[in-house]
């Protein structure tokens, strides 16, 4: 929810949310909310939940810190996890799915692999 008191916006979202099983029914409420960090980026974006599936997936940012300290603290005082990603050591992509270690034992992405 967005609202305003003339000075401030103001922005609701939810700490949970309703979760669903395989046959559409309410399983019990989940997070809503997940901190992110890959080492340059730090976020609090939605959780996707498919629990339907056995698994969750991260979602849009909604808000946006300049470092990990602040995303700690803002995810410390919402009682929010924080999953955190490794770079490709080629690239410097984020590291978010299906990823190699190469000869050296870093982690590169797909692209990079051969």
């Amino acid at each position: 929810m967005i609202t305003t008191d003339g000075k401030n916006l103001i922005l609701t979202l939810p700490l949970k949310q309703m979760s669903y099983d395989a046959l559409d029914e309410e399983s019990g409420e989940v997070d809503n909310l997940i901190g992110y960090s890959d080492g340059k980026n730090f976020s609090i974006n939605q959780l996707i939940d498919l629990s339907y599936k056995g698994t969750q997936q991260l979602g849009s940012a909604y808000l946006v810190f300049d470092d990990y300290e602040e995303l700690k603290e803002a995810c410390d005082l919402c009682k929010l996890e924080i999953w955190e990603y490794n770079r490709c050591a080629v690239c410097d992509k984020p590291l978010l799915g299906t990823h190699t270690i190469d000869n050296q034992g870093r982690g590169i992405c797909e692209e990079h692999e051969k």
